[in-house]
């Protein structure tokens, strides 16, 4: 981290995360009380603030996106924060749009869209028993195709799980796809060690496919749950949990 001070502001900032300033910057500005002086700092730092504060479009995203090394006819996981990219014209939908033209059609975009909240929290041990004996009394049937993506992924997944043309595999742990592979991606998913063997990252993993971080930390990266289910080693726990799912029109817990 690098850190910049004057007499009229503190500026931190930190090196790009996968090489490209525009993607890869976090920003906290604090403390101006005169703007109008802000020629008096360092060059760098102007010219970095220039940038941030720049509205972008969906061809400069996903000439940036091209610039990171996505090429046509990738198969990508995206993590990302809104926010962190900043102002977009056309609205933060076109975040996903740009990098699914540096894909074309040919390409392939998955992002992680899980479930709502206490979907997936009965057994797991963070609960009193009468918060769970209320979950299992009043928690509808988890819906793959309407349910919501859980907040803490972000709300670029919510907004690529709702634009036209995505699909969702019908699992609690649930994947938003577009594009070529899609249908392979998401053809089977387990209920046991759902994020292992024969799941859609295994598969991800068969394609060679790409992570790209979009102002996401390291530990957001879902892919890192594949390698927890396939290792073998000593000590390693093992959660179970009941999640509510529509069987025969019902909704039972498995």
């Amino acid at each position: 981290m690098f850190a910049v001070r004057a007499p009229i502001a503190s500026v931190n900032y930190f090196a790009p995360m996968v090489g490209n300033p525009r993607l890869g910057y976090r920003i906290v500005i604090r403390h101006f009380r005169q703007p109008r002086e802000i020629g008096r700092l360092n060059g760098e730092v102007i010219e970095l603030l220039q940038q941030l504060a720049a509205m972008y479009s969906k061809q400069e995203l996903a000439n940036d996106f091209c610039k990171l090394g996505i090429k046509a006819g990738d198969t990508v996981m995206l993590h990302a924060s809104v926010r962190a990219v900043g102002e977009v014209a056309g609205g933060p939908d076109a975040i996903h749009l740009a990098l699914k033209s540096a894909l074309t059609p040919e390409g392939t975009l998955m992002m992680y869209a899980s479930c709502p909240q206490y979907c997936d929290e009965v057994g797991r041990g963070n609960l009193t028993a009468n918060q769970e004996h209320e979950l299992l009394e009043k928690l509808p049937a988890f819906d793959p195709v309407t349910a919501r993506a859980a907040r803490d992924n972000g709300a670029l997944v919510e907004l690529f799980r709702t634009y036209p043309g995505s699909r969702v595999n019908s699992h609690m742990a649930r994947f938003v796809f577009w594009g070529k592979q899609t249908d392979w991606l998401m053809s089977t998913q387990p209920w046991n060690y759902a994020l292992g063997k024969n799941s859609a990252l295994e598969r991800f993993l068969h394609l060679d496919g790409k992570i790209v971080l979009l102002g996401s930390d390291r530990d957001a990266v879902t892919f890192l749950h594949y390698v927890e289910h396939v290792a073998d080693f000593t000590g390693k726990r093992i959660l179970r949990y009941q999640v509510p799912v529509l069987e025969n029109g019902s909704r039972v817990w498995r």
